[in-house]
């Protein structure tokens, strides 16, 4: 059988034994299914490779072992279930495997293989466990883990993740934020003018999408809105002007987005397209900044007959979006913090703070104290960079720990 009459047949079977209304199922594709089929083959080659330098050269064999099983430790669930959901199909999968096992094997050669290069591929192997994994091999394995199926905000909380950063992008409106979110998931362009990027779930093929809108409030040029403005803004009233009509608000509440004063809201919409209605549920996060609106808007959507599994699926990619949401950083707002506390210690406040801090750290009794010992060993040293985090961390520490000299002399 051609592979792409194989390809063709499990995509087809993929169709029929992954009922199309569980809520958690990745949505089955041509394009899934060679992804699938390729990182099966990615595995098996691996797993080869570390059976014959174990065999070729057994001097490697423990470091082989441990570092195959860190990244079966991570991945082995995936490669099972990818294993499973073909291995339903009978003898056509597993005559898949062998014509690529016998190709891997007719590739291989291991008689001049160097202790570098043995070195080097289980360097490969440890990084590969970490999530150091070519695409779309990573997103594969991540899509079909069993606990991220069944609990998609712990692929978030396991640090599986991608970072966008706005600060060269074209659509930015000068705002330099970044955000997370999972490794999972495909980042996109938009064709909108306000809308700088969208993401996707399962590799970009998925019901889940995340995107990013940033809107110029209309203001003169030197125009600054009050903080009655700003709380005026996300008042419930004014949000809902700015969301769409015929929408149909389930919750409002007020938030905050990276110290910055928002509102968050959930709603259900129904939209047409050609001939096809559409359904989400939808989240989105609103706050303010330069005179622009900044909205991070989540949805799981379906066609309209599929409502009820948009709802059904809805809690479980939830605490997600809250997750993502949560990772946002208005970089911007952070600098312009820094700038004014770095101004506000002059000169003489910083030699201040470094006698203060020296005359902490020779106290005798204060070196009897672990905790402030390794501090005070290191503070010249540290208040020389000039951080300003570091400086606020440390006179805090001076204030607490003559404190507690004082309170343990009244004893």
């Amino acid at each position: 059988m051609k592979t792409k009459k194989m390809i063709f047949f499990l995509m087809t079977f993929l169709l029929l034994i992954i009922p199309l209304e569980a809520k958690n199922s990745p949505q089955i594709s041509e394009e899934l299914v060679r992804d699938m089929i390729k990182t099966y083959g990615f595995c098996m080659s691996q797993q080869y490779t570390c059976d014959k330098i174990q065999e070729l050269f057994p001097q490697y064999k423990k470091e082989v072992i441990e570092a195959q099983f860190k990244f079966y430790t991570q991945f082995g669930a995936s490669i099972k279930k990818i294993d499973e959901l073909f291995s339903e199909s009978g003898d056509s999968w597993e005559t898949m495997k062998k014509k690529s096992m016998d190709k891997i094997k007719s590739l291989s050669d291991f008689s001049n293989l160097s202790d570098s290069e043995i070195k080097e591929f289980i360097s490969d192997v440890n990084k590969r466990a970490q999530g150091n994994i070519l695409s779309p091999v990573l997103e594969t394995l991540l899509i079909f883990h069993p606990d991220y199926i069944r609990n998609p905000a712990l692929e978030f909380r396991n640090e599986y993740t991608k970072k966008f950063n706005s600060e060269d992008h074209p659509k930015n409106k000068d705002i330099h934020f970044t955000v997370q979110y999972p490794a999972s998931w495909k980042s996109n362009e938009a064709d909108r003018p306000n809308i700088i990027k969208k993401f996707s779930s399962e590799n970009g093929r998925g019901l889940e999408n995340f995107s990013i809108l940033i809107k110029h409030l209309p203001t003169t040029p030197n125009q600054k809105p009050s903080k009655t403005n700003i709380e005026e803004l996300f008042q419930k009233s004014t949000v809902l002007k700015m969301l769409p009509k015929d929408i149909v608000i389930t919750s409002y509440s007020r938030t905050t987005i990276d110290s910055l004063p928002g509102a968050m809201v959930e709603y259900e919409e129904v939209q047409s397209r050609l001939k096809y209605n559409f359904f989400s549920k939808n989240l989105i996060f609103m706050t303010f900044y330069k005179n622009s609106v900044l909205a991070f808007s989540f949805s799981v959507g379906n066609v309209l007959v599929k409502k009820n599994d948009v709802l059904e699926r809805y809690p479980f990619i939830k605490p997600l979006f809250i997750l993502i949401a949560n990772s946002i950083v208005i970089q911007d707002l952070w600098k312009h913090q820094h700038a004014v506390l770095e101004a506000t210690i002059n000169t003489s406040d910083k030699k201040d703070l470094q006698k203060s801090a020296e005359n902490f750290a020779n106290n005798e009794e204060v070196k009897k104290l672990s905790l402030f010992s390794n501090i005070g060993g290191r503070m010249g040293l540290l208040l020389s960079f000039g951080e300003v985090a570091l400086k606020i961390f440390l006179v805090s520490v001076i204030f607490l720990g003559i404190k507690f000299i004082l309170n343990k002399r009244r004893k």
